[in-house]
């Protein structure tokens, strides 16, 4: 065993644990508040964390973009043309979010010059699920690059979460971010147009910006 001085503290990894407008909603209404963990110790709790995790699975699933369940959805509700473009804004605001601050600015020189050119380069093939032309994925993930090298600029400490880059990139390249049109499109009934509006309302719910945290803990 070791015994640590008073105020003395290992070096290790503090595992945080994001939060979503449904735990909100039970820490604040439902559960006992003085009984609620802290979101640096939530991963100890077993069926608290598995069911953290399931809601960040099931709101990556109803992202309302290409196949995914949630484009299903979307695509029911509006239609081909007008879920092409919901997708498509939802798609880049995802990307957009996921690199905010990934690369600083304030980086060194020698750094910058391998870093920028590799991260436009991952945008540009992330983009490529929107199917524009060459010249225009290059115009919309240059344009992306350039505000997000200017928001960490103006605030240095403005994050993102570059866990959603996998993601969005398996998203764009794979899976895809338009739904392929149907033979017989015909609007919904009433009952299943409020289903599909509760589903998309799951996926606000359980949205987590920032879903888990790894925060390097230097020793004191």
């Amino acid at each position: 065993s070791y015994v640590y001085s008073a105020g003395a503290m290992p070096a290790g990894i503090d595992v945080v644990i994001g939060r979503n407008l449904l735990f909100v909603f039970f820490e604040n209404f439902v559960a006992d508040a003085s009984r609620v963990p802290n979101v640096h110790e939530v991963m100890h709790y077993p069926f608290l964390f598995a069911g953290f995790l399931s809601l960040v699975f099931t709101s990556m699933n109803l992202l309302p973009v290409g196949q995914l369940d949630g484009g299903h959805v979307l695509y029911g509700l509006i239609g081909f043309k007008n879920h092409k473009t919901v997708a498509t804004i939802v798609f880049i605001g995802l990307l957009f979010y996921a690199g905010v601050g990934f690369i600083s600015p304030y980086e060194s020189v020698d750094k910058l010059i391998y870093e920028i050119p590799l991260f436009v380069g991952f945008l540009f093939f992330a983009l490529r699920g929107l199917r524009l032309s060459t010249a225009n994925t290059v115009i919309v993930a240059l344009s992306i690059f350039a505000t997000q090298y200017l928001l960490a600029y103006l605030f240095p400490y403005l994050q993102g979460y570059s866990g959603w880059l996998v993601f969005a990139f398996v998203i764009g390249r794979f899976v895809g971010v338009e739904h392929p049109p149907c033979y017989i499109e015909e609007p919904l009934d009433l009952k299943r147009k409020i289903l599909g509006w509760i589903a998309l309302l799951i996926f606000i719910l359980c949205f987590t910006p920032q879903p888990i945290l790894l925060i390097e803990q230097a020793s004191k």
